[in-house]
């Protein structure tokens, strides 16, 4: 693992899947410093973008291609996967929201009421 994240340069691997072959190039993992704390909200939506960009190529390849079974077999179990992930994450920005709606409906609730009664 270490040589894996180490300065060290590049490791080429190549995957093959039915007669193809598809060249891969492995980099050593960079984690930049962030002087802030990155938001989740916004962390989850650019993973979703990240994901429709990458669900969007792996269709076009899969729609152009004829006989990568194996590959598409692959491809749908890890759609399934991940939609599982998703729709947790989902959830619980959904839970989250409505704390968040219910916070400010009782703040304005109270403000109103405090309002009123002067």
């Amino acid at each position: 693992m270490k040589a894996f994240f180490s300065a060290r340069g590049f490791r080429k691997s190549s995957l093959g899947i039915e007669g193809r072959t598809f060249e891969e190039e492995e980099k050593p993992l960079m984690l930049p410093h962030l002087p802030f704390t990155p938001s989740y909200t916004q962390t989850v939506l650019a993973l979703c973008d990240l994901l429709r960009e990458a669900y969007t190529v792996m269709t076009n390849f899969i729609s152009s291609s004829g006989g990568y079974n194996r590959f598409i077999e692959t491809f749908y179990k890890v759609d399934h996967k991940v939609k599982k992930i998703l729709e947790a994450i989902a959830k619980e920005m959904e839970v989250y929201a409505r704390k968040a709606i219910r916070k400010e409906l009782d703040h304005l609730y109270s403000f109103s009421k405090e309002t009123t009664e002067t």
